[in-house]
């Protein structure tokens, strides 16, 4: 940072300011002199300048417990930003990065350099591959191209935890508990226990390509689809596991009901299917021939379902016999992601221009007798594709994820005008056992 007086064209050394993903010592600041004849040529701002001395290998800084990691990597300033009274700079970062410093809160007469502090918590760098919403806890966990998987409160508006994988990622689903994670890898699933200290290890199972991994909304049972084949390990055992062959496809996605009485999978040649896991047989299958599937939700009573097809229209189905199809009349809509609010009846559609629709399947913005809908309330929440779209379990809040590796929240009961949480969330956290009779000790 320098300084200069409105009538002088020298510039006074001040100090540095850096990103808190450098190295302080790694850097020197290369001053620019100025002279008169080339004045014209410096009539746009000012610019500061980072060298680096040595080049700096991408590594994962982490302690024992994998937390407080931090990618040491080239982080390279895209915009700054001044507060009008100047007592605020905002930088913004190549890694979705929103960094600031208050340059009230300095001392001049130090010149040491100056670090950073995040602005916003750090978000992806890259496409948000999938989330997954805690049902006894306020924590959403996010997982990413860049291989980090972060744990979000919902309350607080913070993020607890993140680490980055070694290797990518493919999909990940956590326990209503908030507890277990299960993350699946091109080679293997691992199952976290996610405690006060970090993510460690609990389970390991050698199974590739699980794209599609979901615990049932009580627990007792973890689904996989991988290839045609699907499983379900049982929580209190894994080593318990079902296995239930669909000799027509490989899956695509998978989807437990409300009540978890049946699971609904569809494959990629769009047959969707419905199992009983706890009697490993198949119950019912439809035949889709005009379009694929690409998201799919079922309602609270189990009774419909509603698709995102490929010919960006969404539909539907009850008993798994289409009954309409949902139009909607924008140019250049097309739809990514669905959600649905059973306790207002409302369907949430994510499109590709980052923009959530929202639908009124009960009142006059439902479909009319050209299952066209004319008028929607929409906000624009991303810059680009939305990848998916959450519902907490006490529907006041709006979970989006996207192409941009933003996570955005949006409350509903602002507009319901019901500011009370029907849920009480549990408090408890996971420790180790070694650390447990260390406090007992001292106490």
């Amino acid at each position: 940072m320098y300084e200069r007086n409105e009538n002088s064209i020298e510039l006074t050394y001040l100090r540095r300011l850096v990103l808190p993903s450098y190295n302080i010592n790694d850097f020197s600041i290369k001053k620019t002199h100025f002279n008169l004849n080339n004045r014209k040529k410096l009539k746009r701002k000012f610019s500061l300048k980072l060298f680096k001395q040595e080049s700096i290998r991408n590594s994962l800084v982490f302690d024992s417990s994998l937390i407080n990691q931090r990618l040491i990597s080239n982080e390279i300033i895209l915009s700054l930003s001044l507060s009008p009274n100047e007592e605020t700079l905002l930088v913004a970062t190549n890694f979705n990065n929103l960094y600031e410093i208050a340059f009230s809160e300095m001392d001049y007469t130090n010149k040491q350099a100056s670090i950073f502090t995040y602005a916003l918590a750090s978000l992806h760098r890259g496409t948000i591959i999938t989330g997954s919403i805690c049902i006894h806890k306020p924590i959403v966990f996010t997982l990413g191209t860049d291989r980090f998987i972060k744990i979000w409160n919902l309350q607080t508006n913070n993020q607890e935890f993140q680490y980055q994988f070694d290797i990518n990622p493919l999909s990940l689903s956590i326990h209503p508990n908030g507890i277990f994670v299960c993350v699946s890898f091109s080679t293997l699933i691992r199952i976290y226990t996610y405690t006060i200290d970090g993510l460690y290890l609990f389970k390991e199972l050698e199974i590739s390509d699980a794209h599609c991994i979901e615990y049932s909304h009580q627990g007792h049972i973890l689904a996989i689809a991988h290839d045609n084949l699907l499983q379900f390990h049982y929580h209190n055992d894994y080593h318990q596991a079902t296995y239930i062959r669909d000799n027509h496809a490989k899956l695509r996605l998978i989807r437990w009901s409300n009540d978890d009485s049946f699971l609904i999978s569809v494959d990629f040649n769009d047959l969707i299917t419905r199992w009983d896991p706890y009697r490993s047989q198949s119950l019912f299958q439809y035949q889709i021939l005009d379009f694929s599937v690409q998201d799919l939700v079922i309602s609270s009573n189990n009774k419909l379902a509603y698709l995102l097809t490929s010919d960006k229209k969404i539909k539907e189905f009850h008993l798994m016999t289409t009954t309409r199809n949902i139009n909607i009349s924008i140019d250049d809509f097309i739809p990514t992601a669905l959600a649905i609010d059973d306790e207002t009846r409302i369907l949430f559609v994510g499109s590709e221009k980052g923009s959530i629709y929202s639908i009124n399947l009960m009142q006059t913005n439902a479909p009319n007798e050209n299952n066209t809908i004319d008028h929607l309330l929409y906000e624009n929440v991303h810059q680009g594709e939305i990848t998916q779209i959450l519902i907490s379990h006490n529907n006041d809040l709006i979970i989006s994820t996207g192409e941009d590796g933003n996570l955005t929240l949006y409350n509903l009961n602002c507009s319901q005008g019901n500011n009370e949480s029907k849920i009480f969330f549990r408090d408890e956290v996971l420790v180790k056992e070694m650390l447990l009779k260390e406090k007992v000790f001292f106490i």
